[in-house]
Protein backbone atom coordinates (compact mmCIF):
# COMPACT_ATOMS: atom_id res chain seq x y z
CA UNK A 1 0.00 0.00 0.00
CA UNK A 2 1.47 3.51 -1.04
CA UNK A 3 1.55 5.93 2.01
CA UNK A 4 0.10 9.49 1.21
CA UNK A 5 2.32 12.59 1.86
CA UNK A 6 1.69 14.76 4.57
CA UNK A 7 0.56 17.34 2.44
CA UNK A 8 -2.17 14.98 1.01
CA UNK A 9 -5.44 16.99 0.65
CA UNK A 10 -8.18 15.02 3.31
CA UNK A 11 -10.57 15.13 0.14
CA UNK A 12 -8.67 13.20 -1.43
CA UNK A 13 -8.64 10.41 1.10
CA UNK A 14 -11.40 7.65 1.51
CA UNK A 15 -14.44 8.54 4.11
CA UNK A 16 -13.82 7.05 7.54
CA UNK A 17 -17.36 5.38 6.71
CA UNK A 18 -15.72 2.88 4.06
CA UNK A 19 -15.09 -0.37 6.78
CA UNK A 20 -12.99 -2.01 4.30
CA UNK A 21 -10.50 0.69 3.78
CA UNK A 22 -10.69 1.47 7.60
CA UNK A 23 -9.61 -2.25 7.88
CA UNK A 24 -6.68 -2.01 5.58
CA UNK A 25 -5.50 0.91 7.28
CA UNK A 26 -6.08 -0.16 10.92
CA UNK A 27 -3.68 -3.17 9.44
CA UNK A 28 -1.11 -1.11 8.07
CA UNK A 29 -0.81 0.68 11.34
CA UNK A 30 -0.53 -2.55 13.08
CA UNK A 31 2.26 -3.40 10.88
CA UNK A 32 3.89 -0.25 11.60
CA UNK A 33 4.11 -0.87 14.97
CA UNK A 34 5.26 -4.37 14.36
CA UNK A 35 8.13 -2.92 12.50
CA UNK A 36 8.96 -0.51 15.28
CA UNK A 37 7.01 -0.88 18.96
CA UNK A 38 8.16 2.14 19.85
CA UNK A 39 5.17 3.75 17.71
CA UNK A 40 2.88 1.69 19.33
CA UNK A 41 4.30 3.42 22.51
CA UNK A 42 3.93 6.81 21.11
CA UNK A 43 0.39 6.13 20.29
CA UNK A 44 -0.39 5.11 23.38
CA UNK A 45 0.82 8.48 25.55
CA UNK A 46 0.46 10.67 22.36
CA UNK A 47 -3.37 10.26 21.23
CA UNK A 48 -2.66 13.41 18.28
CA UNK A 49 -0.21 11.63 17.10
CA UNK A 50 -2.07 8.13 16.29
CA UNK A 51 -4.84 10.36 14.62
CA UNK A 52 -2.36 12.78 12.62
CA UNK A 53 -1.30 9.55 11.34
CA UNK A 54 -4.26 7.70 10.69
CA UNK A 55 -5.59 10.89 8.92
CA UNK A 56 -2.81 11.03 6.48
CA UNK A 57 -4.94 7.82 5.44
CA UNK A 58 -8.01 8.26 5.91
CA UNK A 59 -10.75 11.01 6.91
CA UNK A 60 -11.02 11.18 10.37
CA UNK A 61 -13.69 12.57 11.92
CA UNK A 62 -13.74 15.40 14.24
CA UNK A 63 -15.64 14.19 16.82
CA UNK A 64 -13.89 10.38 16.32
CA UNK A 65 -12.12 9.20 19.09
CA UNK A 66 -8.49 6.98 18.43
CA UNK A 67 -7.53 5.19 21.71
CA UNK A 68 -4.38 3.09 21.93
CA UNK A 69 -3.77 0.73 24.54
CA UNK A 70 -0.73 -0.60 25.86
CA UNK A 71 1.12 -3.64 25.32
CA UNK A 72 -0.96 -6.67 27.98
CA UNK A 73 -4.05 -4.60 28.73
CA UNK A 74 -6.19 -7.23 27.87
CA UNK A 75 -4.52 -9.39 30.72
CA UNK A 76 -5.03 -6.90 33.84
CA UNK A 77 -7.24 -8.49 36.60
CA UNK A 78 -11.03 -7.76 35.76
CA UNK A 79 -10.51 -7.64 32.35
CA UNK A 80 -8.50 -4.09 31.49
CA UNK A 81 -9.73 -1.21 29.93
CA UNK A 82 -13.14 -0.34 28.73
CA UNK A 83 -14.81 2.19 26.49
CA UNK A 84 -18.08 3.95 27.43
CA UNK A 85 -20.41 6.17 25.66
CA UNK A 86 -21.54 9.38 28.11
CA UNK A 87 -25.63 9.07 28.31
CA UNK A 88 -27.87 10.96 26.65
CA UNK A 89 -28.28 14.76 27.84
CA UNK A 90 -31.56 14.86 27.10
CA UNK A 91 -32.87 11.60 28.94
CA UNK A 92 -32.74 11.58 33.17
CA UNK A 93 -33.45 7.92 33.67
CA UNK A 94 -32.54 5.17 31.35
CA UNK A 95 -33.36 1.32 32.62
CA UNK A 96 -30.57 -1.48 33.40
CA UNK A 97 -30.38 -2.25 29.55
CA UNK A 98 -30.10 0.99 27.98
CA UNK A 99 -27.28 1.49 30.57
CA UNK A 100 -25.17 -1.41 29.56
CA UNK A 101 -25.36 -0.32 25.76
CA UNK A 102 -23.39 2.67 26.72
CA UNK A 103 -20.70 -0.16 27.51
CA UNK A 104 -19.14 -0.13 24.31
CA UNK A 105 -16.50 -2.08 24.64
CA UNK A 106 -14.94 -4.54 26.66
CA UNK A 107 -12.21 -7.25 26.71
CA UNK A 108 -14.34 -9.87 29.18
CA UNK A 109 -18.22 -10.18 29.00
CA UNK A 110 -19.68 -9.24 32.23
Amino acid sequence: MTTPSDTTNCDDLRPWSDLEKKKEIFETIIGRILDCPELGQKYVHEPNAAREDIGKLIQVPDNVKIVFLPEGDSDMEGGGSVVIECPPSNRPKLSLPEKMELFLCTYNPW
